[in-house]
Order: C-alpha cells, then structure tokens, then sequence
C-alpha cells in the first residue's frame, strides 16, 4: 500500500477504500460530512460514525474520551480501521484515538483542507491541546495510507485555502524556492511535490531533533499569536515568518506573503499593539523550548534556513521591532 494517494474525485477514492475490504470507523469533520454525506455513504463497511465539529477546542481530552467511548459501545475492535475525513483538527484528534485506543488500531487519513494535505495530515504526528496550550499531549503514529482527494478542495472558503498556502510557502522558502510560483496553482502534482518535501526531512529527524525544527518556521510566535488574537492559522503563521526574520529578511518576506494575498502590514497593523508579556508566556510554553533556551528557525536567505537558538529575551527584543 502507497503512503500517499492522490485522487481528483470522491468517488474513486472510495472505490479504492471498498476495494480493500475493511471494517471502517469514521472520524469526519461536520462540515465534511453534511456537504459529503452523499458520497461517504458509499463507503461499504463504513459500520458506525463520530461527527466532530472542527475547532481547535475539540481537539481535547474531552472530545478523546468521548470518541474512545464510543468506539467502546459500537465493541470496535483493533482490527477495525480507523478512516479520519476532515482537516488537521480531525486527523491530529483522529490519528491520537487511534494509535491510543486498546494500545492501537489501523487508520487511514483523508485529509480535507489544503492545509492538512500539505501538513497538517503528514508527517506521522497527533495530538490533542490542554490547558490551551496547542498539542501539548501526543505521539507519532503512522497511518495505512493518506489519500487525498482534489474535489475536497472545492468546497472550501478562501481562508482555509490561505491557511494552506502560507504552509506551503513556509516550506518552498526553506527548501524549494523554485515551488513558491506553484502556490497559487495547488494541483494534485503540486501538493505531491509538498509532500515529497515533507517526507524527506521526517524520514531522517521524524521527532524533531534537528532537521525537522526547520518545519516550524513561523510556528513557535505563530502559534501564540493564534492563541492570543484567535486568528486563522494562516495569518498566524505568516505573522510568525515576518516576525522572527531579521530586519534585511523582514521585505523579502513581506514581498512573497504578498504574491498568495496576504498583506502583513496590514494584517500586523489590525492587532496592534503586541501584549508582548502575554504572547512571551504562551510561548515559554512551545514544544521547541529546550533547556538551552528556543530553537526558533529564520532563513539566512531564501533556501537557506537557519536553526537559531535563543534566549526569551532575545526573542521579546525582536518582536518589540514591529
């Protein structure tokens, strides 16, 4: 069986999923499955569902237990296969149940969104968030299979297209400078060509030791900056690309931002001030805080990322220079 699986339509990738001949269990986002109830009935051997609503608060404990419970009162058993439909919400969530439920069961991710088929989905990561601190409890857990289906992509809002394509200028800035006229373009080849990239640095730094810091960039202050503003991930992201460079990288930056629609003057001016003191303790806990301090990630140049190590005060410095 393929690790990735790239198909233009629904109803071929369910013709694959019946073609094996599994007993499934579903995790699907509600969005999903109200637009796509039609087509995921298809799926034979589908035997009992789990409707999450995708936010990021259900990425929780609580939502967890439930669905453990759930699979407890429908007797699933580990030799069920575990399908996670929707985006990096569900598959993270999904993926976490599964490889937790009974010491573990089989599952097969269907990424949704841009974002999740071009990361959020890869990389054999899941986990849930606590004590609103993002994806504080989890594991790495590797899936049959990841299908991803262009006709998914169709019904999404530009928003969770944007969100997906800061992720994928992220990853053309650090390793393929050449990919970043692609972005706006996000055929199947396209998101394979992401992909690719992605499976070539967890397949040599799968927990993050080193290699795979540079897939955070953006991430350590992006994510504190979601916490706090609640804004789209995203946005987020790119605020944290910008902010983390230095003064000579800050217009390069701002000049590719622009060419996927993201205008972060604008965007830095809609959240101003910085409460430095609030998005430094949200970041004192970020799972690239080490006993040495922050492994934060900035490019040398475009191409050339940098792992950098440094202190909270060196980190507030530079956020002060907006």
């Amino acid at each position: 069986m393929n690790e990735y699986q790239y198909y233009p339509k629904i109803l071929s990738m369910i013709d694959y999923l019946n073609s094996l001949n599994y007993e499934y269990y579903g995790i699907i986002d509600e969005n999903v499955y109200l637009i796509y109830h039609d087509f995921l009935k298809q799926i034979k051997n589908l035997q009992n569902v789990f409707i999450v609503q995708a936010s990021e608060e259900n990425k929780s404990l609580t939502t967890y237990a439930s669905i453990c419970s759930d699979l407890l009162f429908h007797k699933v058993t580990t030799d069920t296969v575990i399908l996670n439909i929707g985006g990096g919400v569900v598959t993270d969530l999904g993926a976490y149940v599964a490889s937790t439920y009974k010491r573990g069961c089989p599952f097969i991710n269907i990424p949704t969104t841009l974002l999740a088929q071009v990361d959020a989905a890869i990389g054999y990561k899941c986990g849930l968030n606590h004590d609103n601190v993002k994806n504080a409890i989890g594991t790495y857990a590797k899936p049959l299979t990841i299908l991803s289906c262009h006709e998914f992509l169709l019904s999404l809002k530009d928003i969770d297209i944007l969100n997906g394509k800061v992720e994928m200028l992220k990853m053309a800035l650090c390793y393929n400078p050449a990919l970043i006229d692609k972005i706006n373009i996000y055929h199947l080849d396209t998101i394979k060509a992401f992909n690719d990239i992605k499976t070539s640095v967890v397949k040599i730094d799968l927990k993050g030791a080193n290699e795979r810091q540079v897939l955070n960039y953006g991430h350590t202050i992006g994510h504190a900056i979601e916490e706090l503003e609640l804004l789209p991930h995203g946005i987020s992201v790119a605020m944290g690309m910008y902010l983390i460079e230095t003064d000579a990288m800050r217009p390069i930056i701002q000049k590719h931002l622009q060419t996927i629609g993201i205008d972060i003057q604008k965007e830095l001016t809609s959240i101003e001030p910085l409460n430095l003191y609030q998005l430094c303790e949200l970041i004192k806990n970020d799972k690239k805080r080490h006993q040495d301090g922050y492994h934060i990630i900035r490019l040398k140049e475009v191409g050339t990322p940098i792992i950098e190590n440094i202190q909270i005060e060196a980190l507030e410095e530079r956020l002060s220079h907006v």
